[in-house]
């Protein structure tokens, strides 16, 4: 008999912890990294079907200075969502790059459908 309730035990303390692990699954989620050009940041924001609008910002040392690049996106209507940020600077349409790129911090925030807000944070 104990040894039933030991498999009883064990094996809700396994389903337990599987379905912990799906519902933190379902939780937007992000990911960031340099392309090979590096002169832009990728950022993927997934996990998104709980999820009513996201605002992101970039900031980084480059050219001698503190930069920032940042954006929302008002109305989610996929499961994921990509954006591509120039590490630089763009006007009249020239775009020069930033040099000397350092400590690149990568912050969404997204506001959930329930009200609640999180926010995750990547650095690169």
């Amino acid at each position: 008999m104990k040894k039933i309730v030991a498999i009883l035990v064990l094996v809700l303390s396994l389903f337990g912890a599987v379905q912990a692990q799906a519902v933190n699954s379902s939780m937007p989620t992000i990911t960031a990294k340099m392309l090979k050009d590096k002169r832009n940041v990728q950022i993927v924001m997934s996990n998104l079907g709980s999820v009513k609008s996201v605002s992101y910002e970039m900031t980084y040392f480059g050219s001698g200075n503190e930069q920032g690049v940042f954006g929302s996106v008002k109305k989610i209507t996929t499961k994921s969502l990509s954006r591509t940020l120039y590490l630089g600077t763009c006007s009249y349409r020239v775009c020069t790059p930033h040099k000397k790129i350092s400590n690149i911090k990568v912050s969404v925030s997204f506001k959930l459908k329930s009200g609640e807000s999180m926010t995750r944070v990547v650095k690169i």
